[in-house]
């Protein structure tokens, strides 16, 4: 088991746009079906459901893009080291201080579910835009860690590199799906 990611770029739903919505179910478009965690709710606010459940089709210019981040123990030593090169304190500290780090770059990335739910285009926007500009500080913390390998600082950096992508097509109309 482990963390899959999937972006998906121009998400059309009933709320974002009904009359698209409408048009695409009348032409018998797959839907498809993404869920808002219910422990952090602010990252899909912009589909404002009451079930946790949003069905989904993808535009017909909709681009995809999936990738395996690892294991959850991977996933939360990533979360660490892009915290520890952006803060220079480890993530749990961030999640007990909240009053002190919800307002600062990539809070929307570190405390998120490591398992489950959905990153919407505007919260993926600003986690992009935290992601590009926080991106040498990473490569350069991670360089200088003697405590990893050559093989875990490539896997890290495509990692990152994997998020910038994600969140591009996220902010693209689109959704960042943790699963």
């Amino acid at each position: 088991m482990g963390l899959d990611i999937t972006a998906i770029s121009g998400v059309v739903t009933k709320k974002t746009d009904p009359i698209a919505y409408d048009f695409h179910a009348l032409l018998d478009a797959d839907t498809s079906t993404f869920y808002i965690n219910p422990d952090f709710p602010d990252h899909g606010a912009e589909f404002e459901v009451s079930s946790g459940k949003v069905e989904y089709i993808k535009s017909n210019e909709a681009e995809e893009y999936n990738f395996r981040v690892g294991s959850y123990s991977t996933y939360n030593m990533l979360r660490n080291l892009i915290c520890l090169a952006v803060h220079g304190v480890k993530v749990e500290k961030v999640w007990d201080n909240p009053d002190k780090y919800a307002t600062k770059d990539l809070w929307d990335l570190l405390n998120f579910s490591d398992c489950e739910g959905v990153i919407d285009s505007v919260t993926s926007e600003k986690i992009l835009k935290e992601l590009k500009e926080n991106k040498e500080n990473f490569v350069n913390y991670i360089k200088r860690d003697t405590d990893i390998g050559d093989m875990d600082t490539e896997h890290y950096v495509d990692s990152y590199d994997s998020f910038i992508k994600c969140f591009e097509l996220g902010a693209n109309g689109g959704v960042v799906i943790f699963g």
